[in-house]
């Protein structure tokens, strides 16, 4: 399957980032005692994803994926960690319903 005309694929580089943060959203779910940190390096894997989704630009992924990304880091934020993963998951199958059609 090719991307279509005037998209570049979506690199490998980018899922894996998006399964990093998916997992460090998953440690702060699950942690008690150091849930800031696990916050903060949620936040930071995040990031890192979100710049990935930027540098590959408009067409190249789902409409609406880097909206969502926001949505994520809006909810961690304000330490809605559930909320945050059911955000990430959602992103993840919009980008692979993308990659299959």
């Amino acid at each position: 399957m090719s991307p279509a005309p005037g998209s570049r694929p979506i690199s490998p580089r980018l899922l894996n980032q998006l399964a990093t943060a998916l997992r460090a959203v998953e440690g702060a779910r699950r942690s008690d005692e150091d849930r800031e940190e696990a916050v903060g390096t949620a936040l930071e894997d995040l990031g890192v994803l979100a710049e990935l989704v930027r540098d590959l630009g408009e067409g190249s992924l789902p409409e609406g994926v880097p909206a969502r990304i926001e949505e994520a880091r809006e909810a961690l934020e304000g330490d809605q960690v559930e909320d945050a993963r059911e955000i990430l998951l959602g992103v993840g199958r919009a980008i692979d319903d993308f990659l299959r059609s």
